[in-house]
């Protein structure tokens, strides 16, 4: 991130159904766990899903702090590990995807940025939305999901092309839901480090 400020990273889905939510949960409670201050922030407003996955039931989300009806300190809900805090948003109507591209969200990603050490974007697909476009690029870096056994190549090659096309530094491509028998036997996932970052997790 820039000096001063936090490290802010977008996790979009090559295609919808590639693991997006859950690949940035995992990856808000990993940096949690080092001691970090970390914000996972829903910014998929057509399909939000943190909310429900943290369990957290309330009026105040994203788009209330967005709107001027909140402060972004009370839009904020503590969440395990010690130091993970989340930044729901409920669902809302398509044309509220557009506040992606406003400068408000930019101004909100800053204030994010100044609070926490790291920002996990939950952001929706790049190459489908404008939207997941813009906050990729508004991030320091990008990850995208890929679906095994799903999730096709001309899929990752337009979501690469999106990614590139709005100026998003791309920081690599995470593989979701591969089984046991799919990855090679030195990286099973029973075994090593692979076990435990999947866990708490039924997918």
């Amino acid at each position: 991130g820039r000096q001063g400020d936090g490290l802010a990273i977008a996790i979009g889905g090559a295609a919808r159904g590639a693991g997006a939510s859950q690949a940035a949960a995992l990856l808000a409670e990993a940096f949690a766990r080092t001691g970090r201050s970390v914000c996972l922030m829903d910014a998929d407003l057509r399909a939000p899903s943190q909310a429900r996955r943290y369990r957290l039931e309330g009026e105040t989300d994203l788009l209330s702090v967005a709107d001027g009806d909140a402060r972004l300190e009370d839009a904020l809900w503590p969440a395990g590990p010690e130091g993970l805090s989340i930044l729901p948003a409920a669902a809302a109507p398509p044309r509220r995807a557009d506040f992606w591209q406003a400068g408000a969200a930019e101004e909100l990603l800053e204030a994010l940025r100044r609070r926490f050490d790291v920002v996990v974007v939950d952001a929706p697909p790049p190459a489908l939305t404008a939207e997941g476009r813009a906050l990729a690029g508004l991030c320091d870096a990008a990850l995208l999901t890929v679906r095994w056994g799903e999730t096709g190549r001309a899929e990752l090659s337009a979501a690469a092309a999106a990614l590139r096309g709005a100026g998003a530094a791309a920081a690599g491509v995470l593989l979701t839901r591969a089984t046991d028998a799919a990855a090679p036997a030195r990286c099973r996932w029973t075994e090593g480090r692979f076990a435990r970052f999947a866990e708490g997790f039924d997918e």
